[in-house]
């Protein structure tokens, strides 16, 4: 893991053995927004997932399969929102 010096962002990487390798990036914005996003290859093509959680505690997060989102999920400040199944 690598931080940035000032600790509102940074990256990784997750190695296990016989997988492939799992990269990330996380961070924060000006208006303390934090999203992450991870990304590997599977033996179904490119994985990407990437969320944000709002400061005000809404977000949203998407699961990509070879840059294409297959799954939608977003909350609200009120802990309700919706999951939408695009394809799978």
């Amino acid at each position: 893991m690598e931080e940035n010096k000032d600790e509102k962002n940074g990256t990784f990487d997750l190695y296990i053995p016989q997988h492939p390798a799992i990269q990330g990036k996380w961070g924060y914005d000006a208006n303390n927004n934090f999203s992450i996003e991870v990304t590997y290859q599977s033996t179904e093509g490119n994985i990407k997932i990437s969320a944000t959680e709002n400061a005000d505690g809404s977000g949203l997060l998407n699961y990509y399969l070879n840059g294409e989102v297959l799954i939608s999920a977003r909350w609200n400040t009120d802990g309700s929102g919706s999951c939408t199944l695009i394809r799978f």
